[in-house]
């Protein structure tokens, strides 16, 4: 069994005093992970009461986390709730995770000062098959554009909204071999801004292993 994204959601919010998600379908996920960009640490629910933990934080520039429930309770018609002004925040939910224990593995992050390329800093998850997740908390002025390299996929790119809201971006991996990754997030525009960047490596459930046919053969023939 490999990871699977089910569903995803992104929300921004503009001095509202916080945001809800629109609904999503969530049945099946193991993993649900949430990335937040803001201006100071959020209160994070959700419609079906799960308890949300942190994987990894900063704070000097802004309030940055990423969050995760793990064997959550789930509905056809999930939605999400940051409590924070201008607040960028993305949901992720996923089938595949390890469900035994904590999934989160790996963990690194970094603040970054009127970066035009920003990284985490290197992490090298433990175990084959890992979902990497990588948010880019994004400051003014606007970012243009994202891209990320080294096989990430963006999943949602929050644009900038100047004096009003945080941007983010959010990138996912699921890498095959365990290898050490530190990627590279290329913002389309320069300027006085701080951002900052964080990662995190989830363990996906143990991948079933069938004898060979040559194995069968020796062992029941």
């Amino acid at each position: 069994m490999g990871w699977t994204l089910l569903s995803s959601t992104s929300m921004q919010d503009t001095f509202s005093g916080g945001v809800t998600s629109s609904a999503i379908n969530t049945i099946g996920a193991d993993l649900i992970v949430f990335t937040y960009s803001g201006s100071g640490a959020v209160a994070l629910t959700d419609s079906q009461g799960n308890t949300w933990l942190t994987a990894v934080s900063t704070t000097p520039n802004q309030s940055a986390s990423i969050s995760y429930t793990r064997n959550p309770n789930t509905s056809a018609t999930h939605t999400f709730t940051a409590t924070n002004n201008n607040c960028a925040c993305a949901i992720l939910a996923y089938s595949g995770s390890l469900t035994s224990v904590d999934p989160k593995d790996q963990t690194n992050s970094a603040d970054l000062i009127t970066p035009t390329t920003e990284q985490p800093g290197s992490i090298t998850p433990t175990q084959n098959n890992e979902l990497i997740v990588y948010l880019n908390s994004l400051d003014a002025p606007t970012a243009n554009t994202a891209g990320v390299d080294s096989g990430f996929t963006v999943q949602f790119f929050i644009e900038v909204i100047v004096n009003n809201a945080y941007g983010s971006v959010t990138s996912t991996l699921v890498q095959g071999t365990a290898a050490a990754v530190n990627p590279t997030m290329t913002r389309g525009q320069a300027g006085a801004h701080t951002d900052s960047a964080l990662i995190v490596s989830f363990e996906g459930a143990p991948q079933s292993t069938l004898p060979s046919v040559e194995a069968f053969v020796t062992n029941y023939w």
